[in-house]
């Protein structure tokens, strides 16, 4: 059905975690003690997610604290980072193209980093335009990256 949205809320590395025809998007929101859990450091984690992504489908993943230095939004711990930095390289090598969102967080000091597989051109533009009023304050504190094949951020 066009115009639908469905959601599953599950573990997306279970093997009954499938739909017909394949997910069109899966998001990844896990921690594991506050941190990237170290399963998502290895690449056969996210080939194993992109086998239930149906053609041109994307896998989205809220990877926490930014490893990037983003004007405005301070410097990275590098300890705090290091798992985000991990989990970047295994989706870059096992799902190509990468376009990075860096969001600034509350405290103005640090920022989150989503990772989104797939081509990058167009998707910024596309996000910004799409967000509603009261969050389109985001497309003006935030940056995108691209990370191309087995690239590192």
């Amino acid at each position: 059905r066009r115009g639908a949205l469905r959601c599953h809320s599950g573990d997306a590395l279970l093997p009954g975690a499938c739909v017909e025809g394949g997910f069109s998007c899966i998001l990844v929101d896990i921690y594991a003690d506050g941190a990237v859990p170290p399963s998502l450091h290895q690449p056969d984690a996210w080939r194993g997610i992109s086998k239930r992504l149906q053609a041109g489908g994307r896998v989205m993943a809220n990877l926490g604290l930014s490893p990037i230095a983003t004007p405005g939004f301070g410097a990275p711990v590098a300890a705090e980072t290091d798992g985000t930095r991990l989990a970047v390289r295994a989706m870059s090598e096992a799902l190509g193209e990468l376009s990075l969102l860096h969001v600034a967080n509350v405290d103005a000091e640090t920022a989150n980093v989503v990772a989104i597989s797939g081509p990058h051109d167009g998707l910024q533009s596309a996000w910004a335009a799409a967000l509603p009023a009261q969050l389109a304050h985001l497309a003006h504190t935030c940056r995108w990256d691209r990370v191309q094949v087995g690239g590192a951020a």
